[in-house]
């Protein structure tokens, strides 16, 4: 006679319960690492897209291209343009898409796109309207080139290149001029 009998039946329905649990909770774990992973490669290519752009600006410097009679960068008149169509600034000379005006195809294949763009970001810091993007203003002296409501993750070095201390939290910047760098 046999007291205890073992039943072939499977899993307890507790038994399933816990392994669902515990797949869940290692899935959630996965998606939100690759998230971040995705938004900090998104943040590499942002940093990259303004370390080339700017070598594209000495480029056009150095070729001797003038504004207004005087060795220069690229001339926006003063005014901000975006890389996005649509933004709350315009996006070239009459929304013509060259927002760093005669700097593609010669000293830069095409203007980069930033990976965030295209999508409105109503945010405090930004403003309504703003969408994120890369900015470019030369007032005929000093310029100065945004990733603009678009980081995903925080300058804290205050001593970057990147670092802007107009935007902190929420842009980077390359630029040349004491002007540009600290004001606008």
């Amino acid at each position: 006679m046999t007291l205890f009998r073992k039943k072939d039946r499977g899993f307890t329905l507790v038994e399933m319960l816990i392994a669902v649990s515990i797949i869940a909770i290692m899935a959630s774990v996965v998606i939100v690492s690759v998230g971040k992973s995705r938004a900090r490669g998104r943040d590499a290519r942002r940093i990259s897209d303004l370390k080339q752009i700017q070598q594209a600006l000495v480029f056009y410097y150095d070729s001797g291209n003038t504004t207004a009679g005087v060795k220069g960068f690229p001339s926006t008149g003063g005014a901000w343009y975006s890389s996005e169509s649509g933004d709350s600034v315009p996006n070239g000379l009459a929304n013509n898409g060259e927002w760093v005006p005669g700097l593609a195809p010669n000293y830069i294949d095409a203007l980069p796109k930033n990976p965030g763009g295209g999508k409105i970001n109503d945010s405090v810091n930004c403003g309504s309207g703003v969408k994120p993007s890369y900015r470019y203003k030369f007032d005929g002296v000093s310029y100065k080139l945004l990733a603009y409501c678009s980081p995903e993750g925080v300058m804290s070095d205050t001593n970057s290149s990147f670092y802007d201390p107009v935007r902190t939290s929420w842009a980077w910047m390359v630029c040349a001029g004491n002007t540009a760098c600290t004001t606008w």
